[in-house]
């Protein structure tokens, strides 16, 4: 700020040396001294409509910075949902060694083996039995199923025709 000062003192030092009459060296003076104020409140109120803008643009960011924070909330609980859960499956299954029914419960993570709580035997788990041996009805469980059903649906329809 002082530098802005020193330039204005040898602005006003050079008027004060070419301008010999003492009325008109008042006036410019008091015409420069009118213009300064005149720029200094205009700074002033840039200065405030920034200060302003950017305690608004401030509040915004928090407004926006709370949102997100929501969002990502709601965003952890929908992936909890989905992807950490394990999802339970009840099958009913029989104990080849002692022929007790039993309801074992199985996550996503699929298990090879179950103990039966009856004779405490190690079950080993054949997901694929039905497959490997052939469906006996449509279950819908595998693909050769859809297969079966259309294709028991496409011969009644012909059936039908005739």
């Amino acid at each position: 700020m002082s530098e802005i000062q020193d330039k204005f003192k040898n602005i006003i030092s050079e008027i004060e040396e070419k301008i010999q009459g003492k009325e008109e060296l008042e006036f410019i003076k008091e015409k420069i001294a009118n213009v300064t104020v005149l720029f200094l409140e205009q700074l002033d109120k840039m200065v405030d409509l920034s200060t302003e803008k950017l305690e608004e643009v401030i509040e915004n960011q928090k407004n926006l910075s709370e949102k997100v924070g929501k969002i990502e909330k709601v965003i952890e609980n929908i992936e909890k949902d989905i992807y950490l859960e394990e999802t339970q499956y009840d099958f009913e299954i029989t104990c080849p060694y002692c022929n007790h029914q039993f309801v074992s419960d199985f996550s996503t993570e699929v298990k090879e083996e179950v103990e039966c709580p009856e004779c405490h035997n190690i079950i080993e788990l054949d997901w694929n039995h039905q497959e490997k041996e052939g469906c006996s009805g449509h279950c819908g469980g595998c693909d050769s199923c859809e297969t079966d059903v259309e294709e028991t649906n496409d011969e009644e329809n012909e059936d039908d025709d005739m």
